[in-house]
């Protein structure tokens, strides 16, 4: 799975941490969670160093990638990080059959599983 695809299956994660499920499907949601969690940070923590190569200190202290040729720049490095290749241990779809969701939230968490 591409490193891009933790952003999207964020708010996707989340709704399925606030369903009732069955202790089984709970644990294993807490397990990939954390794995997820640590993918996710690790993501965050590249994009802010890049921020900071391309970016300049704004007057409220926080930085921003202003100048458009950085930008570019800022944008064709961070697509790279976004295109990394991760490892994750897929979850069984078997474990999740009482959870609804609709076919649009199926597919956006479609790689998720075995």
């Amino acid at each position: 799975m591409k490193r891009g695809m933790i952003l999207n299956l964020k708010p996707i994660l989340e709704k399925f941490l606030t369903k009732e499920m069955s202790l089984p499907m709970a644990l294993e949601i807490i397990n990939f969670s954390g794995e997820f969690s640590e993918q996710l940070t690790s993501l965050e923590k590249e994009r802010i160093a890049l921020v900071k190569k391309y970016g300049e200190t704004r007057e409220d202290g926080n930085m921003e990638v202003t100048d458009e040729a950085k930008k570019e720049k800022f944008k064709k490095a961070f697509e790279k990080v976004l295109d990394k290749e991760i490892a994750f241990e897929l979850l069984d779809a078997h474990l999740f059959e009482s959870i609804k969701m609709t076919p649009q939230e199926a597919v956006t968490f479609r790689p998720l599983f075995k």
